[in-house]
């Protein structure tokens, strides 16, 4: 097991945030400057723009602003009537600027420092891509336009001279959720009655912001500072540490927001910043409140997950219809500080939860706070285990977790097993790339953790795995094991048991396969146990078989975990496939993988059964009533073991690899459909595909396909769908192959003969060549001009004739 060793990145960039500056010129005026003078803030000017609506019932978009006093937050959501399936969809994206407010008096000299946040809070895109949000300030002449994103004079600047704060979304997806930037410049000498403006811009789709307007002053000297007793108060300008999972501080939590937030001598929240840890758990914030006797903190961080600035993933706890994330803050406040830069390490166990749906205030008893402490402990267990299976599939693994980010997790539903229905209830929802967990199996108190959590995130990793696909049988049921028309199923479950209780092998530091509560899965299995229940975890037995020690069970077959993990990352469309996967990568060892496989019942037993069903045969329970129901799908198993319970048996001869039987001797998913592949000259593995839908936006997606020997699986969308595709190699996008499913269908017949749609479609070195889709299309048109001129004609002799006849006629009379 130690195969599976997590590899820990040793190596990690980590912006600090320092106190040195770079100075500026000072601004040109028309006059001679005074040099005894100080600006002095006069006005504050806003410029934020109204809500708006727009759209009808189909498509209706809507843009709300709200502003306070520092930051702006712009809230939009759109809504979409998709008419194909008779439902809405929606589309949100919230982007938030906020800023540390300016002194209000300010010598000319006097370095003037600014932090600026500029972050993504929500983004659910549906097919528009949308850009994210920028933040700029500089000071210059009252009349400069309010929005200018370009380096020019006066602008505030970071150390390494750089002006913009930018949080990103790119290609539809958040590059970086979150940046915080200190900025720094200088106003220079003024003339009395000269009147500039310091301009904070935010720019998302709108230009919003606010234009602070300073008046040079004469009346006091030029040294002149904020006021002494704010000047006093103001001390700290950072607070910076690491966060910990454990009280003992031992085990950072990486890539996780923290929030500093401010409250008045009442307890009410007047604000908050934030920041993102570092790999090592590191933070840095920027304080834009003074801290004293009516502006104190506590820290807190938010259960979401944030590596190299991609929000990958969100926690939730379902316990009072809760639908946000919690905010754990901590125990007591952090008062004013002599020193500029506080350090302040701490563990999410020394705090508590408050509800962020419920605007950051504090509800909460003394009674709660003991409660929710517990529910602390559980939120910060399970997040630990979500990052562990993150860090495991993305780092030791090396599969790209990108599938409809970011995964929400819906934990503890039924909570403290109140609704005994929900409390077991959990699941993985592929449309959506969401996880579900009951409270039994998102508690660390439930013997079910970490298991069942290290289960369902496998299911989401072998859907990025599998080019955002999983191996699903049209018609077959979750969990309807030998009953099914295939062993699609069982193998996605197989899959998840397998590496679930790896994962909670390593992070136990054990060698225990055992499902807690449930087996051992060295125990083996058949596929048609437990009226067909049990093929899932015969599924999982065997590709335990595979990889274990010879000398510890009765198998005699060891395959290296990696060796294994190169079988399993391909897709595969049922457990046969793997099968047939392991013949061709080991010959020599198929009598010893024949007997693994043969040994948990995957093979075709060929002896038929009496036609009648029997208590204990697998049957596909279609109404969900435990019991057999004349007319459901049931497999007529072939004999009797000796206690008089129905059975499978193997005669010699009978094919190995798939658990079929007599009545479905294939026992296969559906293969891909014929003719939908191009040739291509390399070997790069993998494409990614693309298809944009001419009159159905709503039902555009992307996914990725496996280079099998040359060919290349692209699925066409059905006539009556038109679209267009475009394909390239996967990191290679400079020369893609675009073509239309017109184009495809026009040429459908030769496809079907050849096998394939396009040949040599891309090069060796992974370039498309370039098609003429046309050619079809113009002998086409060519026929329709003959047929046309062959009607003409027609057409002519026809009128021709009647008029002769009429003439003959008018003639006889």
């Amino acid at each position: 097991m130690r195969k599976y060793v997590l590899i820990i990145l040793v190596a990690v960039f980590f912006t600090h945030l320092s106190s040195t500056f770079l100075g500026l010129n000072d601004p040109v005026f028309a006059a001679s400057p005074e040099s005894n003078g100080y600006w002095q803030l006069v006005e504050t000017e806003t410029v934020i723009p109204s809500d708006q609506i727009i759209g009808d019932k189909s498509d209706t978009r809507e843009t709300k602003f709200n502003y306070t006093e520092g930051s702006v937050t712009v809230l939009y959501n759109r809504t979409t009537y998709d008419g194909i399936h008779n439902t809405y969809s929606n589309e949100v994206l919230t982007r938030t600027g906020s800023w540390s407010l300016p002194p209000k008096k300010v010598a000319p000299d006097e370095k003037v420092t600014l932090n600026l946040n500029a972050r993504i809070d929500q983004f659910d895109r549906l097919s528009i891509n949308y850009s994210g949000i920028t933040m700029k300030a500089y000071f210059a002449e009252l009349t400069a336009p309010f929005g200018r994103l370009d380096a020019g004079s006066g602008d505030f600047v970071d150390q390494s001279g750089l002006g913009l704060c930018e949080a990103i979304i790119a290609d539809g997806v958040v590059k970086v959720a979150s940046q915080t930037k200190e900025v720094t410049g200088t106003f220079g000498q003024g003339r009395a009655g000269m009147k500039k403006a310091l301009f904070v811009v935010v720019r998302c789709d709108k230009v919003l912001g606010a234009k602070y307007i300073y008046e040079w002053k004469t009346d006091d000297v030029a040294t002149s500072l904020p006021d002494t007793a704010d000047s006093e108060q103001i001390a700290a300008k950072s607070i910076k540490g690491v966060i910990y999972f454990d009280q003992k501080h031992t085990k950072p939590i990486p890539h996780t927001i923290v929030h500093a937030i401010f409250y008045n001598k009442n307890g009410e929240i007047m604000g908050n910043v934030r920041s993102v840890s570092d790999s090592q758990g590191r933070y840095v914030l920027s304080l834009n409140q003074p801290l004293n006797d009516d502006h104190q903190l506590r820290l807190g961080i938010e259960f979401s997950y944030n590596p190299e600035g991609v929000n990958f993933l969100n926690q939730f706890d379902e316990r009072d219809n809760k639908r946000l994330c919690y905010l754990v803050v901590t125990d007591g406040f952090i008062t004013a500080s002599s020193q500029e830069e506080i350090l302040f390490d701490f563990c999410p166990l020394e705090g508590y939860s408050v509800s962020i749906s419920e605007g950051w205030k504090e509800q909460l008893t003394a009674e709660e706070k003991k409660e929710y402490k517990e529910r602390v402990n559980e939120n910060i267990r399970l997040y630990e285990a979500l990052i562990n299976a993150f860090e495991i599939y993305n780092e030791a693994l090396g599969v790209t977790l990108d599938y409809q980010l970011p995964v929400d997790v819906h934990a503890f539903r039924g909570g403290s097993i109140t609704k005994i229905n929900e409390a077991f209830d959990s699941f993985y929802q592929p449309a959506n790339g969401d996880i579900y967990l009951a409270y039994l199996h998102a508690s660390y108190q439930s013997p079910l953790f970490p298991y069942a959590v290290f289960h369902e995130f496998s299911h989401f990793a072998m859907q990025c795995m599998y080019g955002h696909r999983l191996p699903i049988m049209e018609g077959d049921i979750n969990h309807g094991g030998y009953a099914n028309t295939s062993t699609a199923d069982s193998y996605m479950e197989g899959f998840a048991v397998l590496m679930g209780l790896a994962m909670q092998a390593y992070v136990n530091d054990d060698v225990v396969m055992i499902i807690p509560g449930r087996m051992n899965i060295e125990v083996n299995y058949k596929a048609w146990d437990e009226s067909g229940k049990a093929e899932e975890f015969a599924v999982a037995g065997t590709l335990w078989d595979l990889i274990d020690n010879p000398s510890e069970d009765d198998d005699a077959v060891a395959i290296a975990f990696e060796e294994l993990w190169s079988v399993l990352q391909e897709y595969r469309s049922d457990f046969t496939a793997v099968y047939e996967a392991l013949m061709v990568k080991y010959p020599s060892q198929k009598i010893q993988i024949d007997q693994v496989f043969k040994n948990h019942g995957f093979f075709f037993s060929s002896a038929a059964g009496d036609g009648v069903y029997t208590i204990g045969e697998a049957f596909m329970d279609s109404n969900k009533d435990n019991i057999y129901t004349n007319g459901e799908r049931f497999v007529d198993y072939s004999t009797r073991d000796l206690d008089g319970n129905p059975t499978m048996q193997y005669k010699e001869g009978d094919p190995i690899g798939s658990a079929a039987y007599a009545s479905d001797p294939k026992r296969r998913s559906s293969q891909p459909f014929s003719g939908h592949y191009i040739r291509v000259a390399n070997d790069l593995p993998y494409y990614n595909v693309q298809v944009k839908f001419y009159d159905h936006p709503a039902l555009d997606y992307s996914t990725k396909t496996v280079n099998l020997q040359g060919m290349v699986y692209v699925e066409v969308p059905p006539a009556g769908y038109d679209c267009e595709l475009t394909v390239w190699p996967e990191g290679q996008d400079e020369a893609p192959l675009v073509f239309s499913s017109i184009d495809f269908r026009r040429n459908y017949a030769a496809i079907l003969q050849n096998g394939y749609f396009l040949d040599h479609a891309f090069d060796e070195n992974g370039k498309a060549f370039e098609f003429d889709f046309n050619d079809t299309g113009e002998n086409e048109k060519g026929a329709e001009t003959i047929l046309f001129v062959k009607v003409a004609v027609i057409l002519a002799v026809i009128v021709g004739g009647i008029f002769l006849i009429s003439r003959f006629r008018s003639h006889s009379s």
